[in-house]
C-alpha cells in the first residue's frame, strides 16, 4: 500500500519544480528579447548617424530655374549668373576674371563709310564698336577655338559671296584677360535692321540683322548650313556664363 504522506510530499516538490522550471524559462525569453530589443535600437541609431552624414543636394534649385527662365525669354538684359560646366562642343568660356560691374556699352564707332576697306579679313559692327579681324577656326575643336579666339573673331564655314553660310563667334566674358576678351560683350544690342559688315579679300560686304534668340549650347541651326548665304554670330549668354549661347541671325544685303 502506498504512504499518503509520502506521495503529497512528492506533488508538492514536484509542482515547486516546475514553477521554478517554469520561471526560469519566461525569464531566458525575456533576457533574450531584451537582447534582440537593444541591437535593434543599436541598428537604429547607426542607420540615423549614417543618414545625418549624408550629404543630400536639391534635385532642381528654384533660384536657378527663376534665373534661367529669365535669362532665356528677355535677351536684352545681362545677368551675372554663376556658370556651370560645359557640356556642350561649341566654343564655352572658362575660368572667369571676374569684373565688379557692368559698365555703360562703348559708344558708338564712326560711319561705316569713313572707315577704309582693308584687304585683312575684318567684322565691323558700328552699333556696339566692334572692329576686330576674323580668324578662321574649327568650333568642334577646343584647342583650336581657344587659341583663335585669343587673335579676334573665330570663323566657321563659307566666306562671304560663297553662297553659303557663315558663322562667327567669339568671347563675350573674359576667361583670359586679352583684347578680345569681350569683344561680343553687348552682341544682345543688335536689332533687326541693324547693319554688319564683313571686309573680305579687297570687299566689303553688308548683312542686316533679322532677329536673335537665346538657345542651348548644341542647338543645329547655329553652323547648319541651308543651302543659302546667311551670316550668323553667337556668343555665350548671359554675361559671365556659359549656360547659352545668344545667336544673331543676319542676311546679305
Amino acid at each position: 500500500m502506498l504512504n499518503q504522506s509520502s506521495t503529497t510530499v512528492d506533488l508538492s516538490e514536484i509542482l515547486v519544480s516546475y514553477v521554478q522550471d517554469a520561471n526560469q524559462e519566461v525569464e531566458t525569453q525575456i533576457a533574450k528579447q531584451q537582447a534582440k530589443v537593444e541591437r535593434k535600437v543599436l541598428k537604429i541609431a547607426e542607420i540615423q548617424n549614417e543618414i545625418k552624414a549624408i550629404k543630400v543636394e536639391p534635385l532642381f534649385n528654384s533660384e536657378e530655374i527663376i534665373a534661367s527662365d529669365s535669362e532665356v525669354s528677355t535677351p536684352n538684359e545681362e545677368k551675372e549668373v554663376p556658370a556651370e560646366a560645359p557640356k556642350e562642343s561649341l566654343p564655352a568660356q572658362a575660368n572667369f576674371v571676374n569684373t565688379p560691374s557692368i559698365p555703360s556699352p562703348p559708344v558708338a564707332s564712326q560711319n561705316v563709310n569713313e572707315v577704309p576697306i582693308g584687304v585683312e579679313y575684318r567684322l565691323i559692327i558700328p552699333k556696339i564698336s566692334v572692329n576686330a579681324p576674323i580668324i578662321d577656326t574649327d568650333i568642334f575643336d577646343e584647342a583650336s577655338w581657344k587659341e583663335d579666339l585669343l587673335k579676334g573673331i573665330g570663323h566657321y564655314g563659307g566666306d562671304p559671296g560663297k553662297g553659303s553660310k557663315i558663322v562667327l563667334t567669339a568671347h563675350s566674358s573674359w576667361w583670359v584677360p586679352h583684347e578680345y576678351g569681350e569683344i561680343f560683350r553687348y552682341l544682345y544690342k543688335l536689332e533687326a535692321g541693324d547693319q554688319i559688315y564683313i571686309d573680305y579679300a579687297g570687299e566689303r560686304y553688308t548683312y542686316e540683322v533679322l532677329n536673335q534668340e537665346v538657345v542651348g549650347p548644341n542647338t543645329p541651326s547655329i553652323v547648319s548650313n541651308y543651302g543659302y548665304e546667311e551670316l550668323v554670330l553667337f556668343t555665350c549668354y548671359p554675361y559671365n556664363s556659359w549656360t547659352n549661347r545668344l545667336v544673331v541671325y543676319t542676311k546679305k544685303i
